[in-house]
């Protein structure tokens, strides 16, 4: 079952459902699969360009010919993958509304205003925008004065989330022009490296512990490179022989543990 067709499911569960009326499922299809689509285009487009002009410009004409067909095939994928984790952000905002206003009891007019207002947002800034409201509701101030207080509040969530996606675009390019390259230079080994803080995440430590692995392999996270998620602050080392590889190894087994001790993952000693 696709995310679409459980929403659609759960939503058949309630009166809401036929409330929207029966030509719902097929405006909810149409519509998330054009939105999907062309933010896929756009997506692929944005990061082809940018990875391209990240590219050295010291590379021989033939290695820069086929870095520039690796970063537009890599672009491509990285468009798929950022296009869908967007869109599951979308859907589950939407579904989340839609609990909250079954939970509350708002009416279907009720709830499609909010999912307008709240457009653009993820789920995280949706709920941070709602407890806002609630808490201004409360205070019985003018209603103007909240709608302008809310509208502040949106415009800001908005501008982080702008910034958070315009970044992880960035990464993306940046990742798919330097494997390009790597690719281009004959490496054939790769690691993943933290920032070694407390604020590493799991799936960025699990990655950094895998070692060295082959260029084209995948992290155990299921990425091929960073950002291995939003606001991901990773980066690749890479190397071509296997005296390289000796090497990275054992530079990739002093990072893990220091990470993890910076983690607080075991005490530290002494």
């Amino acid at each position: 079952m696709t995310e679409l067709q459980a929403l659609v499911a759960a939503l058949q569960g309630h009166g809401v459902y036929a409330a929207f009326g029966p030509e719902l499922r097929k405006v909810m299809e149409e519509g998330f699969q054009k939105t999907k689509e062309g933010l896929n285009d756009t997506l692929f487009l944005v990061l082809r360009t940018a990875a391209i002009r990240s590219i050295s410009a010291d590379l021989s004409p033939v290695a820069y010919e086929k870095a520039v067909k690796l970063a537009t095939d890599q672009a491509r994928r990285q468009a798929r993958t950022l296009a869908t984790n967007l869109f599951d952000t979308e859907l589950e905002k939407l579904g989340q509304l839609i609990a909250d206003g079954l939970e509350h009891g708002w009416g279907p007019r009720e709830i499609a205003r909010r999912m307008d207002v709240v457009k653009g947002l993820d789920a995280q800034r949706v709920a941070q925008y709602e407890r806002l409201r609630e808490y201004l509701e409360s205070l019985d101030l003018p209603d103007a004065q909240v709608e302008r207080r809310l509208d502040r509040e949106f415009q800001k969530l908005l501008r982080d989330r702008r910034e958070v996606i315009a970044a992880t675009e960035a990464r993306f390019a940046t990742a798919a022009a330097r494997e390009a390259e790597a690719k281009a230079r004959g490496n054939r080994w790769k690691a993943s490296i933290t920032v070694g803080d407390s604020r590493v995440s799991d799936i960025c430590a699990a990655n950094e512990a895998a070692g060295v692995i082959g260029i084209d392999e995948e992290f155990p996270s299921g990425h091929r490179m960073p950002p291995f998620h939003l606001l991901c602050r990773c980066t690749l080392a890479y190397g071509t022989s296997d005296s390289q590889k000796t090497g990275m190894e054992r530079r990739a087994n002093e990072r893990t543990a220091a990470t993890a001790k910076a983690r607080g993952a075991y005490p530290e000693e002494g």
